[in-house]
């Protein structure tokens, strides 16, 4: 059925810690921040896996935390695997957007999103913002996204991408993205709008529309 609140909101979980294999969540998923169509928030130590969420996810412009929406998950510190996202995710007002997933730092393999997106800043076909975790000593571990597929539109303002709205630090390897990209100002770009992380055999298929650092498959490349 329907979700909706305003904080951790999911179809199947609004946050989970644990291990979910095999299953599935239909309804459209409505709230402010970190909102998922199936787990608001997943944390480190969470697993999910072989699942489907169905659903139109649609984030909300009201108070302070906004953003971090996902056609699956709103925020991923865990792992994510096999799992798609069937529906549509719209935020038009905020920031870190996804097909999948609105925030990331930390693992999705062999995961896909249909749906259209359309967000502010940091939107993706896939992921918005791919954020990086540290470990004990302060030294960054990387968030890793292997064999994603995103086939759906993404429009919004800045660092709008097929696959990754900004990839700060990410890992991105054997992963496509085919759907057309706009957005109303600049870093725009067939698989990541703005990159500041490593990219390995994927592509990009789009049509990409922008103002500024507009490219085929990176709008703007700051990877040192």
């Amino acid at each position: 059925g329907n979700v909706s609140g305003i904080s951790r909101i999911g179809g199947f979980a609004g946050y989970n810690s644990e291990i979910i294999n095999t299953s599935f969540a239909h309804g459209d998923v409505t709230g402010e921040y970190r909102v998922g169509g199936f787990v608001g928030r997943n944390s480190s130590s969470a697993e999910v896996s072989d699942s489907l969420a169905e659903g139109n996810v649609t984030g909300l412009t009201v108070g302070d935390e906004l953003g971090q929406i996902g056609g699956f998950a709103g925020a991923n510190d865990g792992l994510l695997q096999s799992v798609t996202a069937q529906g549509n995710v719209t935020a038009g007002s905020t920031s870190d957007v996804g097909g999948l997933i609105g925030l990331h730092r930390g693992v999705v393999a062999n995961s896909t999103a249909s749906g259209n997106v359309v967000g502010a800043e940091n939107v993706g076909g896939f992921i918005g913002y791919v954020d990086f975790d540290t470990d004990d000593d302060d030294v960054p571990v990387p968030a890793i996204i292997s064999g994603a597929t995103a086939t759906g539109t993404v429009d919004g303002a800045a660092a709008v991408g097929g696959l990754i709205g900004f990839n700060d630090l990410g890992k991105v390897g054997g992963s496509q993205a085919s759907g057309a990209v706009t957005a109303t100002a600049n870093r725009a770009g067939g698989l990541v709008g703005r990159n500041n992380g490593s990219i390995d055999e994927s592509t990009a298929t789009s049509t990409v529309n922008g103002v500024a650092e507009v490219g085929g498959v990176v709008g703007f490349n700051d990877a040192g």
